[in-house]
This record gives C-alpha cells, sequence and structure tokens, in this order.
C-alpha cells in the first residue's frame, strides 16, 4: 500500500478537510498573495494546513480513495490506516514528534 501521508497531500489539494479516524482532520486555507514592504519580496497564493484532533469521525473520503486507487475492501483500507495512526502516535510518543512528510511535525499537546 502508498504511504497514507502521500494520500493526505493528493486530497488535499482538493478538498478543505481530510479526516484521517481516529487521528483528528487535516485542515486547508487558502492565504491570500502578499507583499512584504520590508523585503520587497512578493509571495503567491498558498494553502496552509492546519490539524484539529477533535474531528475524529470518518467522513470517508480518504478510505474511499485508498479502495479506489488500492483495490481494497473497506476493512482493509481501514486496517491501513489505523496501522499509519497506531505508528504515527508511537513515534510520537517515543521520539517526542513524528514528521509526515509535506504536512509537518507532530507532537503531543501538554
Amino acid at each position: 500500500m502508498q504511504p497514507i501521508g502521500d494520500y493526505l497531500k493528493k486530497l488535499l489539494y482538493q478538498y478543505d478537510c481530510i479526516v484521517v479516524p481516529t487521528l483528528g482532520a487535516f485542515l486547508t486555507r487558502t492565504v491570500s498573495a502578499s507583499f512584504s514592504e520590508a523585503t520587497g519580496q512578493f509571495f503567491p497564493p498558498r494553502r496552509k494546513v492546519a490539524f484539529n484532533e477533535a474531528l475524529m469521525l470518518d467522513d470517508g473520503i480518504l478510505l474511499n480513495y485508498i479502495m479506489l486507487h488500492e483495490g481494497l475492501t473497506r476493512q482493509q483500507a481501514l486496517q491501513g490506516v489505523h496501522h499509519f495512526v497506531t505508528t504515527l502516535k508511537q513515534e510520537a510518543r517515543q521520539m517526542g514528534s513524528f514528521l509526515l512528510e509535506g504536512l509537518g511535525l507532530f507532537s503531543y499537546n501538554s
């Protein structure tokens, strides 16, 4: 199975919110183009990613995408997601944080 993080990055270009069951939701928002008078630089429009651990109810987007692209059943896709979440949480506990390439660094809140 392709890494779940890769699926998340792809889906966040299409959707504003992607729920990872038992982990939380990745939310995106568009930031307008800007200009810094101090440096004289223009910054293009971009999307910023946030994470909300309270949004855990599965919306089906991630699982359906995995099922479609991997040819898996819903249960198999769910097992892959749960393995991803378990690994992420274990590494965050042991190492203090977990890097999800292209999305950010995860750590437990105090």
